[in-house]
């Protein structure tokens, strides 16, 4: 985990800001529990650890878009089958396919049959979703050690502050 600068603004209570109806589309299956929703998401479980090897591929440009979308759907006896959304469809040239074929093989230090799979949905999530989710986890723990800071607590205290947990952000 890198370490992450404390630039959340606090600032007087104001109302709520209303989201665009577009930016509150659901992106995962949620359930409700009483008050409060829970993002459910199944975790990729494969033996290549794709959600990790992923990131690790020597991959650019469309190839690495198009890795991190994508889920294994089998792999034994050298022969992957990756699986993608149809919207990706468009990605997948022959080039796109030989360089992530090389990386994978490079990385594995095997040959490979390496095939693609268009599917209507995916049962898991992609790296790509499981690098946001860790990104967002991290960002809410933040934002959980800021509000029980001895100073922010005394500012909400003594003058009403309010932490914006949209100004909580990673600086690069």
């Amino acid at each position: 985990n890198e370490p992450v600068e404390n630039t959340a603004a606090v600032v007087p209570i104001r109302p709520p800001v209303e989201k665009p109806p577009e930016l509150e589309k659901p992106v995962k299956k949620e359930i409700e529990r009483g008050t409060q929703t829970v993002e459910t998401t199944r975790v990729a479980d494969d033996s290549l650890n794709w959600s990790e090897m992923a990131f690790d591929l020597e991959l650019d440009g469309l190839a690495r878009q198009l890795a991190m979308n994508c889920v294994v759907d089998t792999y034994s006896d050298n022969q992957l089958c990756l699986i993608f959304l149809p919207e990706l469809e468009v990605m997948l040239k022959p080039d796109v396919e030989a360089q992530i074929k090389q990386a994978i093989e490079h990385k594995l230090g095997v040959s490979l049959k390496l095939e693609f799979r268009r599917s209507a949905s995916l049962d898991c999530e992609t790296p790509h979703e499981a690098d946001v989710r860790k990104q967002e986890q991290h960002r809410q723990q933040v934002i959980q050690s800021i509000k029980l800071d001895p100073m922010v607590m005394q500012l909400k205290t003594v003058f009403g502050a309010e932490l914006i947990e949209n100004s909580v952000v990673k600086i690069k």
